[in-house]
């Protein structure tokens, strides 16, 4: 048996870490079955030793000699290990390393009484705390989420403050009510009126959870397909003039002598968000807009499998937009292209090497692709707005690792934008986000991204006020 076990969980902690060096999604690994049950079954294997005496004795010896160090990995691995999405295998590898050390600590503790790391797990608070443990696992995750969407404004440490006295609290009362009269005397011991409160608490929480949480999501959803796209261009009348661009750009933009700008909006899901608002807006400061936008098909094209929907048909028709991107260009003959997008691809033509968008060879290829097509855009004359990443704030959660490949990526963009005569730099990630620490949320009381990415309704109408302010000025 306990071969058996501690096969299981090195077989376990292998998938995780293969998973993750071939490209494979951090979502997919965290909490998947077959690559999270090494916990399990190396605390199995903890217990099964603990109780089979020819190698008890000398087990529990051997945890106590090394109980404080592994304690003390403990605690440093818990709070030095980020709470991001951006696991790289050989990062993922600290989670076993993690499991094993409570293991040997669980071992310690229970082998001998006086033990140094027994007394230090016996202090009363810690004892109350893994009295309501499991009941503090359930509830902590809605509470966050909900604390996250109430206190937006609010600064994190307050968030964290709130979250976890709700949490504590929810914790004890349901450990009282439900758990300690159910675990010593059945389900019929337990009050049928705390029964009940628990259950709609359940119900009610589990819908306001899913509705705040993932709302915006699944609207967004419904109304725009996964690999939407949109092509709506202004006619061109025949006997106006070319694009107005002379010399360098600079902002604000010259306009035109004899007409109004013509402004074409390119990119993926960031621009075809943007774009009702991006139109209703140039309509009323009675400029020409078009826009061409492709859902999923980010900065070089689409990655195959990238995200589990990408498959070949749809890199296929990817790439086939971004070659018709010159015949838009000669149709609309813009003075100036904003190009908005929120994604690019983190494999190099050519190559199924999935990187991380900070790595010097992925950056060289980024810098070259994005120098690329803006020559492509400017190719008619125009001028080419080039747009900052902007960070994603999903859930109102900061994810440091994509923080950081954000701005690897916005470092490339205004070295492009710098170097090209016809580039200039659209910041809209520094108008979205002054610091990483202080996104806006709202402003004039409204939502701007719904979702804590893309710009929609009235917040597309925000945003693309400020594009147009930025481009030919207020």
């Amino acid at each position: 048996l306990a071969v058996a076990l501690g096969a299981g969980a090195v077989v376990s902690w292998a998938l995780g870490f293969a998973r993750l060096a071939g490209g494979g999604s951090f979502e997919r690994v965290y909490l998947g079955t077959d690559t999270r049950v090494g916990a399990i079954l190396c605390g199995a294997l903890a217990g099964a030793l603990s109780v089979h005496p020819p190698v008890a004795g000398r087990l529990a010896g051997a945890a106590r000699s090394v109980a404080l160090p592994a304690l003390a990995g403990v605690v440093v691995l818990g709070v030095a290990l980020p709470g991001d999405t951006g696991w790289s295998a050989p990062r993922w590898l600290l989670l076993p390393l993690l499991e094993v050390l409570v293991a040997v600590v669980l071992l310690a503790a229970t082998a001998e009484r006086i033990a140094p790391t027994t007394r230090a797990l016996s202090v009363p608070p810690l004892v109350w705390l893994g009295g309501i443990s499991y009941g503090l696992y359930l509830w902590h995750i809605p509470v966050i989420l909900v604390a996250e969407r109430a206190l937006r404004d609010h600064g994190r440490a307050l968030v964290v403050l709130i979250a976890t006295v709700v949490s504590l609290a929810l914790a004890q009362l349901s450990a009282v009510a439900l758990e300690r009269p159910i675990r010593r005397r059945g389900l019929a011991a337990a009050p049928r009126g705390a029964l009940a409160v628990g259950a709609v608490v359940a119900v009610v929480g589990s819908f306001v959870v899913v509705r705040h949480a993932t709302g915006p999501a699944r609207a967004l959803e419904r109304e725009r397909p996964a690999a939407a796209s949109r092509t709506s261009l202004a006619p061109l009348d025949p006997a106006a003039s070319g694009p107005a661009l002379r010399g360098e750009a600079t902002l604000p933009l010259d306009p035109p002598a004899d007409r109004p700008p013509r402004v074409l909006l390119v990119g993926d899901s960031l621009a075809y968000d943007l774009s009702p608002g991006f139109e209703a807006v140039g309509a009323q400061r009675g400029m020409t807009t078009s826009e061409a936008s492709f859902v999923g098909c980010g900065d070089g094209g689409a990655d195959r499998d990238d995200e589990h929907f990408n498959d070949a048909a749809f890199v296929a028709r990817c790439q086939a937009w971004l070659d018709d991107l010159p015949t838009v260009l000669e149709r609309t003959q813009p003075d100036v292209v904003v190009l908005l997008r929120a994604a690019a691809r983190r494999t190099i033509p050519g190559s199924e090497v999935v990187h991380d968008r900070c790595e010097p060879e992925w950056l060289r290829w980024y810098r070259g692709e994005m120098a690329a097509e803006v020559r492509t855009l400017g190719a008619e004359g125009s001028a080419v707005a080039v747009a900052t990443r902007p960070y994603n704030r999903f859930g109102f959660v900061v994810d440091e690792a994509n923080d950081r490949e954000v701005d690897c990526m916005n470092a490339v963009l205004r070295d492009v934008a710098e170097a090209d005569p016809q580039a200039v730099l659209l910041p809209i990630n520094e108008w979205v986000c002054p610091t990483k620490d202080s996104c806006r949320a709202e402003q004039d009381g409204v939502v701007l991204r719904e979702d804590g990415l893309h710009f929609r309704h009235e917040g597309a109408e925000i945003a693309s006020r400020w594009i147009f302010d930025e481009l030919y000025g207020t």
